[in-house]
This record gives structure tokens, C-alpha cells and sequence, in this order.
């Protein structure tokens, strides 16, 4: 699989609390940029955020690297399949709501143009 689908997959996951993400120690943290400064890659569940940070001059900028461990959920593939069913039920149910409420406001407004249309002719 492609590493940039492997990527939004995470985000996925993350996004829909299928993983967490949890800071490194100070001492990971430490050992990571060890590695990444000698030519070696992050396992499979670290990611790396970079970020310049200034001194306090705001003149050199640093490039500062934080580290995050991605964490399984620890559902099988059955209680994923559930949770996901709700979620979209959740999700429909707020659609129909959307719904019911454009078509009420619609009602209201179509209602009020006919009885001022009603009241404008009457006055003829």
C-alpha cells in the first residue's frame, strides 16, 4: 500500500478515535532525533512534527521536532463495524433534522407569501 494512503489512513483513524495520539517522552524524544540525525527512520506508529521555533531575538530559527506514538483502539473488526454503523446513523439522523427544519422553514415562508398575497388582493 502507498505510503500516502498508509498516511490518510491514520488521519482517518485518528479523526474518527480509531487511534490516539500520545506525546513522546522526553528520553523518546531524544532518541528519535538520534536517529533521524544518523540517517534512520521512525517506526511504524511514531510521527514526527516539525516546527521552526525562534530565539529571543526572533533571528535563528531552530527546527524543533516533536514525536507522537499512534495507539490502537484495541476493537476487533466487529465492534469497528458497530461503532461505524452508529456513527453514520448519528450522522443520518442529523441530515433528517437539517432536513425537517429547511422544509418547515420553507412551509412557514410560503405560508406567510400566500395570506400576504390573500391580504394584498382584499384591499383591491
Amino acid at each position: 500500500m502507498s505510503n500516502n494512503i498508509k498516511e490518510k489512513l491514520k488521519e482517518y483513524k485518528l479523526t474518527f478515535g480509531m487511534l490516539s495520539s500520545v506525546p513522546c517522552t522526553e528520553d523518546e524524544t531524544t532518541y528519535y532525533n538520534q536517529l533521524l540525525d544518523n540517517g534512520g527512520s521512525l517506526p511504524e506508529n511514531i510521527h514526527c512534527i516539525k516546527y521552526n521555533c525562534y530565539d529571543n531575538n526572533g533571528l535563528v530559527p531552530q527546527v524543533v521536532r516533536k514525536y507522537f506514538k499512534y495507539l490502537d483502539s484495541g476493537l476487533n473488526e466487529n465492534e469497528v463495524a458497530e461503532y461505524l454503523t452508529y456513527k453514520k446513523l448519528t450522522l443520518l439522523r442529523t441530515i433528517k433534522n437539517c432536513l425537517v427544519f429547511f422544509v418547515v422553514l420553507t412551509s412557514i415562508l410560503l405560508g406567510a407569501s400566500l395570506i400576504t398575497s390573500v391580504v394584498m388582493l382584499s384591499m383591491l
